[in-house]
């Protein structure tokens, strides 16, 4: 098992649930990530994607990147950076363009 590393800031990763809300009943969700620590042993600030909750900047669908429908940044949540691992993250290989994620920082008044 590969070890925690320290994400990039505007990349879209698909995260198990039970990092965000042990009650989601799906296994894993998009968060755009907002902040990062210095060091793996910080928080990673992310901002859920929902195509259920119509709250937050919208976000159009990227089915190349596993995003099939259209979306909005909803949630604020903060993730031990220990947890950051290949075993609960992964990435979209997508970064989230500065407009949209400028609309996110607002939103939640990072």
């Amino acid at each position: 098992m590969l070890g925690p590393y320290i994400p990039d800031v505007r990349r879209i990763y698909w995260v198990n649930t039970v990092l965000l809300d042990a009650d989601d009943e799906k296994p894993k969700r998009p968060v755009v990530v907002m902040r990062i620590p210095e060091t793996t042993s910080g928080t990673v600030t992310v901002v859920v994607r929902s195509t259920t909750e119509k709250n937050g900047p919208t976000h159009d669908a990227c089915p190349e990147h596993g995003l099939n429908e259209n979306g909005h940044f909803s949630r604020l949540r903060a993730v031990s950076c220990e947890l950051w691992t290949p075993e609960y993250v992964e990435s979209c290989d997508l970064l989230l363009d500065e407009v949209t994620f400028s609309y996110v920082w607002l939103e939640f008044d990072l």
